[in-house]
């Protein structure tokens, strides 16, 4: 596909990476850090979008990284499905600022029971039960939060919806400072790209911990992405064109302005392709 133009946002005088903006000749924006992405681009011009410039910080490496799977913490069914109460927990023992990880393995039994999030050790945690988990804690630990919004395809709580509909970088940067989390609902998915097709066939929640570099920084929980503490930084591309289906849920939908997550990321086997497919975030 011919590459019509491109535009080159840089971000202000920090040490992050280049954004190009390459649009096709059918009109569909493809976001890159990488420029060779964008070769065969024409009439190029450089543009500054504030509104998309998410601010350095420097706190992620204050910030836990749990391994769901630790076998000391005796999760339920090995802990295999408690990546949604662990990539909480990470913020929010961050937030109350409790740096003892047995604590954290408390509130993770917590945040996993029926109480809270309801966690399966079959199918996991949904984004409904993982939001009104968070919605309980906070309010009994903080007294109240000033926002707790959703945005991305899942189902979740109509009070808990955000107005943007897909998730953006102003979005997530919203919740990156000390008085706020992130968490991200990552879609694990098999491409068919004569149909332009993504099925989805997993999903995984993870600790949003930062941005530089042009890179999304997460702690993931799976034992995949490591054992121990580890800042993982993802590469990312927003998707042009396709479908999203979840057999699982019975729905589709539309894949333009949805995040690909790229190298960086540690996915199962059985996917080949990573998608954002929603975003939780908090505002104490």
């Amino acid at each position: 596909m011919k590459i019509i133009y491109c535009l080159l946002f840089i971000f202000s005088s920090h040490s992050f990476a280049d954004v190009f903006r390459c649009i096709d000749n059918n009109g569909n924006a493809i976001f890159t850090d990488n420029k060779q992405n964008c070769i065969n681009a024409k009439n190029t011009e450089t543009k500054r979008l504030e509104s998309e410039l998410p601010s350095r910080n420097s706190f992620y490496n204050e910030i836990p990284d749990l391994l769901q799977t630790k076998k000391s913490a005796n999760f339920a069914g090995g802990g295999k499905q408690f990546c949604g109460p662990v990539a909480v927990s990470n913020s929010l023992v961050w937030l109350e600022n409790v740096q003892d990880e047995s604590h954290q393995i408390e509130l993770v039994h917590k945040l996993s029971s029926s109480e809270y999030m309801n966690t399966s050790a079959e199918n996991g945690t949904g984004t409904g039960g993982l939001i009104r988990g968070i919605d309980k804690y906070v309010t009994e630990v903080f007294g109240r939060y000033r926002k707790l919004e959703y945005s991305g395809w899942k189902k979740c709580p109509n009070k808990y919806h955000s107005i943007i509909k897909i998730p953006t970088l102003s979005f997530m940067r919203s919740g990156l400072n000390r008085k706020g989390a992130v968490w991200l609902n990552i879609g694990f998915y098999k491409a068919d790209k004569i149909k332009n097709e993504y099925l989805r066939v997993g999903g995984h929640w993870v600790t949003l911990v930062g941005f530089e570099g042009g890179q999304l920084i997460i702690h993931d929980p799976a034992s995949r992405a490591g054992k121990s503490f580890h800042n993982d930084f993802i590469d990312y591309s927003i998707l042009a064109s396709g479908i999203l289906i979840s057999k699982k849920i019975g729905k589709q939908r539309l894949a333009k302005g949805f995040f690909r997550l790229g190298s960086g990321l540690s996915i199962p086997k059985r996917a080949d392709t990573a998608v954002i497919d929603g975003v939780v975030v908090l505002q104490i």
